[in-house]
């Protein structure tokens, strides 16, 4: 599986020089100390990095980053205190300063003592927890001075996914000036504006720019953007049907008080019909003036437009309204709505609608009883088979427990289906509006409630979403997001295309819906009929292998001569390729610029004339660290070399692996053993010829506890020549469901084992394409990314 380690002839030079230098007594009186006791900051550039006290243990320096995750590359000038004076330091730049060209990066030093023993030391830096988010949470109008009449949203829309805040008004009338109060995420600051200070708009649909900068230093410019509300009466058709169940029930909760002795109040009322707030009061105990207070909630995205009315309401007389609007804030419509005081015998001001008969144009028509709502002021005459109109109602009665006047008619002629009349009811001197109207009871409604259609728009910073799927069959949204912000939610301005004349429940298109991994978010979808299906937005955190399409290649990070994998470094992609030999080598890729062959070599090399050393040696494309070493007992178990795995952070464990590969087998199945008397020089016996054929393997292991604990694996063995690209699938079976792993580890190899020295000469599998796969698609699925 691993490289077995071919040694250089200056490598057996150095071992016997090591040996006569040994012997020397001048040799043996010098200091073997090699160690590093402490690590000293003296510079760093940028000089606005912020870096914290280095951490040193075995062989690792870790420089925590406070500030400086966007200021890449980072020079480091260190100062090293030793164990010993005469200790040299290698593996320093010319100008004395280390450089990490990102965060990942890791670079290496070498402590050499005055005996000459060496030691090295891996220096990496630890970018600290910080709140990468620099967002407007929410944004209130605060004090306003402007033209008289203008009246401007109390709350702006803050839309992270676009970094806009919109406010609504409805003067078109400047300046305005506004003292907003500006909540902002945690550890992030506005430079440029503090608060208490105000902002001016001189001109319709003007724009403001505010800049915010994270606790971790990152940068976002954000827009206040000021627009022209719009009446419900004006607004476009598509979006009114968006809003008008929010906007004719906007009441999170409603109160009622009496601050008078002589005035009590019966009970409060809320028409969706007249967008009325109706107090009703004892018809007894009702001295005038009034006065009330009322407390109300609105529901999400819906602010008060303009000067919020006062808590306190006083009413001169019984007929005394006040009147306000509300808007909803994501697309500025706003509505009237209106508070009046009635006796409490006006509650139920009809008893009963009736008629003697009925005619239409082809006597089809035919009407079920009427019914009556008395809280939103409607006659509803059910029509339960059609026919031609016009239709004629006569003789039309109404019924009271008590004494209105009505100009109700006792014929009514409706055009059509559609047609309704409005006439007036009186009692005790209140004149009301009532609404007369057929309602189709003929007609089929359907029962669709599904969601046809899902457009993700914006996303907040930090995350992709890389795959999108509505399924039916669980009446679900599934989006996967391979780039992401741990314990953050995912924040997207969405449009849901629902089934004909069904209705989403308190959804507003254009609105943000953020989203936690774990917690899907739930809708509810009316039909025509009133049927409701419940639909659920699921976030799925999908992270994938860094590099995994194989396109970065650098320098070896420690074998300058050497281009491998990135990053070579433990933190993701290795290889075993070094000085000595190299097994896996860029080459053309699954339509697209590179990917990886992982080659079997059966090789000879000769040192200095004397020794002959041959070694079957399968490379390996592998995630972990790779430590080169020529020691025959290191060479002799290459495991040794390798420790598998890195640090990965799963919400959720994939359920497969795939991956696009070739494969070639070579033709003889070969195997050469270590010669184990020979313990300073690695050797081998001479080749062995075996039975059968050479196998590729590709393998998966989810670990936690630091590589302790085995979660979830799964494996392929590759036994048949592919010539051209395939796909490669390896099922992840789940060993552990109580803990979540913390670890991947990923293979590749083109012979099953090598790692025993057994292979075939010209053994290869080219890989590509590698993906971890955390959704499989259920019936009628309908991909939408």
């Amino acid at each position: 599986m691993f490289h077995n380690i071919v040694i250089y002839n200056r490598v057996l030079q150095m071992v016997i020089l090591s040996v006569l230098l040994f012997s020397c007594d001048k040799v043996s009186n010098l200091s073997d100390s090699n160690q590093i006791e402490e690590v000293i900051i003296e510079d760093v550039l940028p000089a606005h990095v912020i870096l914290d006290k280095p951490a040193l243990t075995e062989g690792l320096i870790t420089i925590p980053v406070k500030l400086g995750k966007y200021y890449f590359p980072i020079k480091v000038k260190l100062d090293f205190k030793t164990s010993h004076n005469g200790i040299k330091i290698l593996g320093i730049d010319n100008d004395g300063y280390i450089e990490f060209q990102e965060y990942s990066s890791v670079k290496s030093v070498y402590v050499v003592s005055e005996s000459g023993l060496t030691k090295s030391y891996d220096i990496k830096l630890d970018v600290l927890p910080s709140n990468e988010i620099s967002e407007i949470i929410s944004f209130y109008t605060g004090e306003i001075a402007g033209p008289v009449g203008t009246e401007i949203s109390e709350e702006g829309y803050p839309n992270p996914t676009n970094s806009t805040v919109t406010l609504f008004l409805t003067s078109s009338q400047f300046p305005l000036t506004i003292k907003p109060l500006i909540k902002i995420s945690k550890g992030a600051k506005i430079t440029g504006w503090s608060t208490g200070e105000s902002i001016t708009f001189m001109l319709p649909e003007e724009t403001k720019k505010l800049k915010l900068i994270s606790e971790s230093g990152r940068e976002e410019e954000w827009r206040i953007i000021i627009k022209n509300a719009v009446p419900d009466y004006k607004a476009n058709k598509e979006e009114l049907l968006t809003v008008y169940e929010k906007l004719n029930s906007p009441f999170i909760s409603l109160n009622a008080q009496s601050l008078n002795e002589n005035f009590q109040i019966d009970s409060v009322h809320k028409s969706s019909a007249t967008n009325e707030i109706t107090i009703f009061y004892n018809d007894i105990k009702r001295s005038f003036p009034a006065d009330v207070k009322i407390d109300f909630q609105l529901k999400n995205q819906l602010s008060l437009l303009g000067t919020p009315p006062s808590k306190i309401f006083k009413f001169p007389t019984d007929t005394s309204t006040f009147s306000f609007n509300i808007i909803d804030i994501i697309n500025g419509i706003y509505t009237d709505w209106r508070i009046c005081l009635k006796p409490k015998s006006y509650k139920n001001i009809l008893n009963s609608f009736a008629w003697n008969n009925y005619t239409s144009s082809d006597n089809l028509v035919t009407l079920e009883g009427a019914y009556i709502d008395n809280s939103n002021k409607i006659i509803s005459i059910p029509v339960i088979s059609n026919g031609s109109f016009p239709l004629t109602i006569n003789g039309i009665t109404v019924s009271s427990a008590n004494n209105i006047s009505s100009s109700i008619p006792s014929t009514i002629t409706f055009a059509s289906i559609e047609d309704f009349k409005v006439y007036s009811i009186e009692y005790l001197g209140l004149s009301e509006f009532w609404r007369i109207e057929l309602v189709n009871n003929f007609s089929p409604k359907s029962n669709k409630a599904d969601i046809i259609d899902f457009e993700l728009g914006n996303t907040s910073y930090g995350y992709n979403i890389s795959e999108a799927y509505i399924e039916p069959e669980n009446s679900e949204i599934v989006i996967l997001a391979d780039k992401f912000i741990p314990n953050e939610p995912l924040k997207l301005s969405a449009k849901i295309k629902i089934s004909e004349n069904a209705i989403i429940e308190d959804f507003t298109v254009g609105g943000v819906l953020s989203l936690y991994s774990g917690t899907p978010v739930k809708l509810n979808v009316i039909a025509q009929n009133g049927d409701v299906k419940e639909w659920q937005i699921r976030l799925v955190i999908a992270p994938q292998i860094p590099n995994s399409d194989m396109e970065i290649w650098r320098v070896h990070p420690q074998y300058t001569t050497i281009n491998t994998i990135f990053p070579s470094d433990g933190s993701g992609w290795n290889s075993s390729n070094n000085p000595s030999l190299t097994g896996v080598f860029k080459t053309e890729g699954f339509n697209s610029q590179y990917a990886a062959k992982v080659t079997t070599t059966l090789s000879s090399i000769n040192f200095a004339d004397i020794i002959k050393v041959t070694s079957l040696a399968s490379g390996n494309l592998f995630l972990g660290r790779f430590r080169y070493s020529t020691l025959a007992s290191d060479v002799y178990n290459p495991s040794s070399m390798t420790l598998f795995g890195i640090p990965f952070l799963f919400e959720e464990i994939p359920l497969q692996m795939n991956f696009m590969y070739k494969y070639h087998r070579g033709e003889k199945l070969q195997r050469t053993t270590p010669k184990i008397s020979s313990t300073i020089i690695p050797a081998f016996n001479p080749v062995e010829d075996l039975p059968g054929t050479d196998r590729g393997r590709a393998f998966i292991e989810l670990w936690n506890d630091n590589r302790s604990q085995l979660n979830a694996s799964g494996e392929i063995l590759l036994d048949q020549n592919k010539n051209e690209w395939t796909l490669g699938q390896i099922n992840i079976t789940n060993y552990n469901y109580l803990k979540k792993p913390n670890y991947i580890a990923v293979g590749f190899t083109a012979s099953k084992d090598g790692e025993l020295f057994t292979g075939a000469d010209g053994s290869f599998i080219i890989v590509d394409e590698i993906k971890l796969i955390y959704h499989k698609q259920g019936k009628g699925s309908i991909k939408i990314k």
